[in-house]
């Protein structure tokens, strides 16, 4: 594993060359997705880090009521460099997750969150999901739109259960989808009543079902198809 720069070093780095173009993301996929769109734009200048390459205190998430995690040290890194005399030109990236329901969006000066979800995102997409589907899975498609309905409907309901989980405080122990998903005529379907159960046994909320019976779908808020609300991972 390569040495990790300490808050020293990185905060005298923007000090002596603010004009260096780097941007810090998540992890090593959000990496190497902004590697290849920097390489694609010809972009010469540009060098993307995983926020892994610094060394961030828990001390440092502590001071800003942030609780462990690559995002949060990307935060704490991003409020760092905001505050330098000059500011840098240096970028730290985050997801917006549900930051953007909660109006916690984190952004300033070098802290930017992204304009979906998660970077995984951008994926979701027919064509991109056809692609996926057809050459990587070797899937025939019957009805492209039917099938990418039903996926949406899914993913929607899960973010909504996020939603909920976070407006509720009712930390959840997630558990695998496979098992209450099937193939109907061509699309998906999720289970959605028996997943709920069972992931609120999974985390012993039983009790607490019926404060999820008007969950956030049913308010409005993810009426329509949107990468804002469609989280790729986790």
């Amino acid at each position: 594993m390569l040495p990790r720069w300490t808050i020293d070093e990185i905060r005298a780095r923007y000090e002596l060359e603010p004009s260096l173009r780097d941007f810090f993301v998540e992890g090593s996929f959000d990496q190497e997705l902004f590697e290849r769109a920097a390489i694609g734009q010809g972009s010469k200048d540009v060098r993307i880090y995983s926020i892994d390459s610094v060394e961030i205190p828990n001390e440092r998430l502590v001071a800003l009521n942030l609780t462990e995690g690559q995002k949060q040290r990307v935060i704490v890194l991003g409020n760092l460099l905001g505050k330098l005399s000059k500011t840098p030109k240096a970028k730290c990236l985050v997801d917006r997750d549900t930051d953007l329901f909660f109006g916690s969006l984190h952004d300033g000066p070098v802290l930017h969150s992204i304009s979906v979800c998660t970077i995984e995102s951008h994926f979701l997409s027919e064509p991109s999901l056809s692609r996926i589907l057809t050459t990587g899975c070797k899937i025939k498609v019957e009805s492209e739109s039917r099938l990418f309905d039903s996926i949406y409907v899914t993913i929607r309901w899960l973010f909504a259960l996020r939603l909920a989980e976070r407006e509720l405080g009712l930390p959840l122990k997630w558990i695998p989808l496979r098992k209450y998903l099937a193939k109907e005529t061509g699309a998906l379907r999720f289970d959605d009543v028996k997943y709920l159960k069972a992931i609120l046994q999974n985390s012993g909320h039983s009790k607490r079902e019926n404060e999820l019976g008007a969950d956030p779908i049913s308010r409005g808020l993810l009426s329509r198809r949107s990468l804002v609300w469609a989280r790729g991972h986790g």
